[in-house]
């Protein structure tokens, strides 16, 4: 019996349908895959277009964006060093101290509010089109303030200047609220005022703390005079260079969260004169300024890292004002294992007097030890 698996002409139609059919589908799939795969690649062709649009409109612009772009940066200093570097209690009441020799104004009563942050910077994200989504740029900086609430008693003449000196000091306070009620029969005027202080903190700031003169620095009991040395020098300097000053050497432990030894220019917040080592060792730190008239320069080397960190030889550009300042401050230590000290070594080759400001350090185990000193330079301790 034989089998007959000739296919009708009508079946031979249904399967050429059904693969025709199937061709179709196939083809049809396959086009919406390469289609979208056509829209996916005009995208990243449209964006890799903005950037190399991006990178074309700035290299025809180059130079004109840097000497932009340091004048900002130089903008953006000096705004952020109108602010203190940190605040805290103690240099608050040393403030109002000064305000009440400077104004005899009597201040009766203080009250201090807890330090909170009110901005974190670098929080703006980029339009860059070649770094969208990220930040501008990348910082710790914070800015911080407090409350304060005082009551005062004085004369008319002596409300005017006490405001006056407020507004003018070289920390932002803002009056925010103010009672005043004036005594005829003792002409005198007595109230209240809230004041708000602001300052700007990160790790590019050195904060120096308090310093009150008179008192010593120790690190045992503060009644035992065995554990204290009086300093000899003249403190009034010391204390003008908390805040003025042209570079300063930070000095902390190897197990806090910056680095041991930091050295940078005063006006830098961004960082570009920065040189520091994590040690808890003794590092050999080497400051040196050179020039006359006016033209300045400054080299510094902390460990193996240098400013500046190309022609080192030649050095960087100073600019000082009518001092030339140095700024130590010293971390009180944090237990017997924090063994960190900067072996200092001051090389003046200029036409000023060197001022080395020496502050919080401790006496019997100093974290400062002047190895060296060449040319005019005094130490204030």
């Amino acid at each position: 019996m034989k089998l007959d698996f000739k296919l009708a002409t009508k079946d031979k139609r249904l399967l050429l349908t059904l693969l025709i059919i199937a061709i179709v589908v196939v083809a049809f799939i396959i086009f919406r895959k390469i289609d979208a795969r056509i829209d996916e690649v005009n995208e990243e062709i449209k964006a890799l277009e903005a950037v190399r649009d991006d990178y074309d409109e700035k290299n025809q612009h180059r130079s004109e964006y840097i000497v932009k772009s340091e004048i900002y940066d130089l903008m953006y200093s000096n705004i952020i060093n109108t602010f203190a570097s940190g605040l805290d209690e103690v240099s608050t009441i040393m403030d109002l101290m000064d305000i009440e020799d400077d104004t005899n104004a009597w201040i009766k009563q203080a009250g201090f509010g807890r330090t909170g942050v009110l901005y974190s910077f670098g929080q703006i994200p980029s339009s860059n089109p070649s770094s969208s989504g990220s930040g501008v740029y990348s910082t710790d900086l914070q800015g911080v303030s407090s409350a304060q609430s005082l009551s005062y008693e004085c004369t008319y003449d002596e409300l005017k200047t006490l405001i006056e000196r407020i507004n003018n000091t070289d920390k932002k306070y803002k009056i925010a609220t103010m009672t005043v009620s004036y005594n005829q029969g003792e002409e005198l005027v007595s109230g209240s005022m809230s004041l708000n202080y602001y300052a700007v903190a990160g790790s590019n700031r050195m904060w120096p703390g308090a310093y009150i003169p008179g008192v010593s620095q120790g690190t045992e009991n503060i009644f035992a005079s065995g554990t204290h040395t009086a300093n000899p020098v003249d403190k009034s300097y010391l204390d003008t260079m908390k805040s003025d000053y042209d570079v300063y050497v930070a000095l902390n432990s190897a197990a806090s969260d910056v680095d041991s030894i930091v050295v940078a220019l005063r006006n830098d917040v961004i960082g570009d004169t920065r040189a520091s080592v994590n040690s808890n060792s003794k590092e050999k730190v080497q400051i040196h300024v050179s020039g006359s008239n006016g033209d300045y320069k400054i080299s510094y080397q902390v460990g193996n890292t240098t400013y500046p960190a190309t022609d080192y030889a030649a050095g960087a550009p100073l600019l000082v004002g009518d001092t030339l300042d140095i700024l130590v401050v010293s971390k009180a230590r944090i237990d017997a294992n924090d063994t960190c000290v900067a072996m200092l070594t001051v090389i003046n080759d200029s036409d000023m007097t060197l001022n080395l400001g020496i502050l919080n350090d401790d006496t019997e185990n100093p974290r400062c030890v002047v190895e060296q000193q060449t040319g005019n330079v005094i130490v204030h301790r």
